[in-house]
């Protein structure tokens, strides 16, 4: 399928997936750093096979120190969360680019559905968007074992969560302290300096 682009996931680093690689179409996904961070720590921790060979072993690591890892860029093999957003954020306006958030798609996730295909230029009755909107819900999409990566199970952990979590915004107050907040804070002001991108951190 041609036409269908590879999204560019919310904790990916922007040098994996070269752009001018890619003419026809990228959608960039952003999601704030902090449910970004919490999201990446389970994903990571899942991988604990014998003999894996990783930069940095996750095995007993807890969620504190790996957002200190994740703060300084070396919590995962794709490099830092704000020098991706960055380089995408600098080319959101090429005409093969789209740029959304995450927290924005999950308030409003039948817009999103027409705004991709508008980018696309795909033409879809209103019943097509309705099916789309409906099919790819976290509640759907989390039960599907081909979405949900079942085949992952093979090299995770037995007690590793599912690569489709919880997918909510918000969830990170659980686990960052007032002091990792605001060490975030402060980071993300300074790295998103000179851009309006912003992110929403909790949805009611």
């Amino acid at each position: 399928m041609p036409d269908v682009p590879m999204p560019a996931p919310p904790h990916d680093d922007g040098n994996s997936c070269p752009v001018m690689d890619h003419p026809k179409h990228i959608i960039v996904v952003t999601r704030n750093p902090k449910d970004a961070a919490v999201s990446n720590y389970f994903f990571e921790v899942g991988f604990r096979l014998p003999g894996q060979k990783v930069d940095v072993s996750f095995q007993d690591i807890s969620v504190a120190d790996y957002i200190k890892l994740y703060l300084k860029g070396a919590a995962t093999q794709y490099g830092s969360y704000w020098k991706h957003t960055r380089e995408f954020w600098q080319i959101r306006n090429w005409d093969n680019v789209l740029l959304v958030s995450y927290e924005n798609m999950l308030r409003d996730p039948r817009r999103h559905v027409k705004m991709v295909a508008d980018f696309l230029g795909k033409q879809l009755t209103d019943d097509q968007i309705d099916f789309i909107t409906m099919e790819t819900s976290f509640k759907k999409m989390s039960g599907n074992d081909v979405t949900n990566y079942a085949w992952l199970k093979s090299i995770r952990a037995t007690d590793a969560t599912p690569f489709m979590r919880k997918g909510r915004c918000g969830d990170w107050k659980r686990y960052f302290t007032v002091a990792l907040s605001e060490e975030l804070d402060r980071i993300n002001e300074e790295n998103m300096c000179g851009t309006s991108l912003q992110h929403d951190y909790v949805i009611d």
